[in-house]
């Protein structure tokens, strides 16, 4: 049961990195684009 609990916390954090790179990466190319309208 532990182990089983330890797996799905590990596949969760896999899914959380994975989409925390995926925004990151969306984000910089979406700044890239039209960000500066924001900075000027």
């Amino acid at each position: 049961m532990k182990l089983e609990k330890t797996r799905g916390l590990k596949e969760l954090n896999y899914i959380k990195s994975f989409i925390e790179i995926y925004f990151n990466t969306a984000l910089i190319f979406w700044g890239k684009t039209s960000g500066f309208f924001f900075c000027s």
